[in-house]
């Protein structure tokens, strides 16, 4: 999985900070030619009835989840034992705007499903957030 930055302001987008996280797969059985090749990627583009939609195209990307210069670096797994989608994401410190010579932020979601906005009424459920959690 890749997880792709956008922001909804685009002046306020780096590396590390952002509104939206959007996803990407790739099969890995074609190995690195076929990972290197963009037309093998699909898109998250929503759900269904619970059921994930992917999309070739990625004008039909939706935002896996959302937070308003908030979103940084995402890495996520899912845990069948306990049906839950953990995801972790790094960001620069809440209020810092794309600056990157701060302290970073880390916060921990979980959802059963994967599609949501936060905070407020979502999918995600907002575990914990760490303010300056590593330099």
């Amino acid at each position: 999985m890749l997880f792709i930055q956008k922001s909804i302001d685009s002046r306020q987008v780096s590396w590390m900070s952002g509104d939206e996280v959007h996803m990407a797969r790739v099969d890995p059985a074609l190995g690195p030619r076929g990972i290197n090749n963009g037309s093998n990627y699909e898109f998250y583009a929503g759900e269904t009835h619970g059921a994930a939609i992917w999309s070739p195209d990625i004008r039909e990307t939706k935002p896996f989840f959302s937070w308003w210069n908030n979103s940084g670096i995402t890495a996520m797994t899912y845990f069948p034992e306990m049906k839950k989608l953990i995801a972790v994401t790094e960001t620069t410190c809440l209020g810092c705007g794309v600056r990157v010579d701060f302290d970073f932020d880390t916060y921990v979601l979980e959802a059963d499903s994967a599609d949501g906005t936060i905070p407020g009424a979502s999918k995600f459920k907002l575990v914990s957030y760490m303010q300056h959690f590593g330099t």
